[in-house]
């Protein structure tokens, strides 16, 4: 296998990790991409355009799916400092006075 045949691979692969919520083997991956791509040369030979083409697409489909996750993240943190805000206020709202039957 070629290393851009395993950057294809590993682009693919992070991309599934993400979808699967595994930000472990997503960092995992991230590193021996960059490791491998440190090694390849500055402009690659022509026979690496199709795994090239595959690597980007990819990772073009990764940002895509961590910037909806954290769009998402950032709508359930907005909606849990609003019930915060909510519970805060019911907690700092004065006792109601108490009536007994007798009048």
């Amino acid at each position: 296998m070629s290393p851009y045949q395993r950057l294809a691979d590993l682009a693919e692969a992070a991309l599934a990790a993400a979808a699967a919520g595994d930000l472990d083997e997503l960092a995992r991956l991230d590193a021996e991409r960059d490791a491998l791509a440190a090694g390849l040369p500055a402009v690659p030979p022509p026979d690496a355009t199709a795994s090239l083409r595959r690597a980007i697409a990819a990772e073009l489909a990764l940002r895509v799916s961590l910037h909806t996750d954290l769009e998402l993240a950032r709508e359930r943190l907005g909606a849990l400092q609003g019930g915060r805000r909510a519970t805060r206020a019911y907690a700092a709202a004065p006792a109601a006075a108490a009536v007994d039957r007798t009048g």
